[in-house]
């Protein structure tokens, strides 16, 4: 079979410097990259792994983990390499690609999914923080929320009430008046502050 221009260690096999074709192939295994990164964290993840559906996700995984390799390996072979190769060429037919799946795993789908773990990792951080920061925001109005509650409860009625006895307390000279004002003092700095 061919040998893929990664795993080539001499320059006279190629009409381009093997730096240009490394570059190339780079280039060429991006759209693979970006497919394999989609379909995981926009279809598989969300429609499999959060609703706890692990086998239909594995089984989604490996079937297209294969499709993408497969077809990024199929056009390196059959498109790119005539191109940047020395001829003759010889291509490996659409079934040596499809049934080597030794090569297909270790020099293809190790590559393009590099990348994809690293967008993953990134990408559910990043969504871990902001979920986090979400909750703290909502814990943050919910207390504020029973703030205001307590605020509005505070009936008039018993301020009044309060107000009377006091002013009532304040008439008969009565020792008991500071204290019951600083007591009213110290529940409306309660309710209000605390």
């Amino acid at each position: 079979g061919l040998i893929p221009i990664m795993e080539t260690a001499s320059n006279h096999e190629f009409i381009i410097d093997k730096t240009w074709a490394i570059t190339l192939y780079s280039i060429i295994s991006l759209p693979f990259q970006i497919m394999a990164t989609y379909l995981i964290a926009y279809l598989i993840i969300p429609k499999y792994v959060f609703t706890k559906n692990y086998f239909l996700g594995v089984l989604s995984l490996l079937i297209s983990t294969y499709i993408i390799s497969f077809l990024l390996r199929t056009t390196m072979v059959h498109g790119i390499e005539p191109l940047i190769r020395t001829p003759p060429v010889l291509k490996e037919s659409l079934e040596e690609i499809a049934t080597d799946l030794p090569h297909l795993f270790f020099k293809y789908t190790l590559r393009i999914y590099q990348p994809v773990l690293f967008f993953l990792f990134i990408k559910y951080f990043i969504e871990y923080r902001e979920q986090k920061e979400r909750v703290l925001l909502l814990d943050r109005t919910k207390a504020e929320s029973e703030l205001k509650m307590l605020k509005m409860q505070l009936n008039p009625h018993f301020l009044f009430n309060t107000l009377n006895n006091i002013y009532t307390l304040a008439i008969l000279k009565s020792e008991e008046a500071p204290q019951a004002i600083i007591k009213l003092s110290h529940m409306l700095d309660y309710i209000i502050y605390d």
